[in-house]
């Protein structure tokens, strides 16, 4: 529970700091028991859930995968080819929920006086003199204390999964899992860098992965 809270927290930070490049920061937790010579070999992506496979956002979001697939060595067929291994993906996105966070911001303004100048003015009228004398003072300037400010975001939590399983077998032989939290409510432009940090240390990715994406629109 703590990692998730500082993850949103970060990610709160972004969403409401000054930075210019957005970043999707993904936990990833993979477990591989694939063979030294698992590169080169065929492999096919199908869905979890078959009812999605032949919809327009799987084939897009499953591009990006086979994409993944080929940059670790994999050679990418299709599913009526001969291969030895498949890969079963599925991917969501949740409804998202509003979340307040309080800020402090620093207050400046008069912390005291560095010196004191005073001036005496005489009026004369006739035999009787008036003497006026004023004081002028210069102030200085700090830190006076800190205003608190409310802020809120709607965060949507997104979630993608790979099995790699072995065709003949049917045995598991690879498995990620990665989730991220941000402001972006749309899988689409989350998904490859959620499946960037998935493949970045592959075959075994464990850890929380940000990131940068230039680009990122939602």
């Amino acid at each position: 529970m703590k990692t998730w809270t500082n993850l949103l927290l970060a990610l709160l930070a972004a969403v409401t700091g000054c930075s210019v490049t957005p970043t999707v920061v993904s936990q990833v937790e993979s477990y591989s028991a694939l063979p030294k010579d698992y590169a080169a070999q065929r492999i096919a992506v199908r869905p979890f859930d078959e009812a999605i496979a032949d919809s327009l956002e799987f084939q897009s979001l499953k591009a990006q995968l086979e994409a993944r697939l080929r940059g670790v060595g994999f050679s990418v067929v299709a599913l009526d080819e001969p291969h030895q291994y498949i890969a079963f993906f599925g991917y969501g996105i949740d409804q998202g929920r509003e979340v307040l966070q309080t800020y402090s911001v620093p207050q400046y303004g008069i912390t005291g006086y560095s010196s004191a100048r005073a001036t005496t003015t005489v009026s004369k009228e006739g035999d009787r003199r008036t003497y006026t004398s004023t004081t002028t003072y210069t102030p200085e300037y700090g830190f006076t204390g800190y205003t608190s400010e409310v802020t809120s975001a709607t965060i949507y939590t997104r979630s993608l999964a790979v099995a790699i399983a072995d065709a003949a077998g049917k045995r598991e032989i690879w498995s990620m899992r990665a989730v991220s939290q941000g402001p972006c409510g749309i899988i689409k432009p989350v998904i490859e860098p959620m499946l960037d940090a998935a493949f970045s240390g592959f075959p075994e990715t464990n850890g929380r992965v940000a990131i940068e994406v230039p680009d990122l629109d939602c």
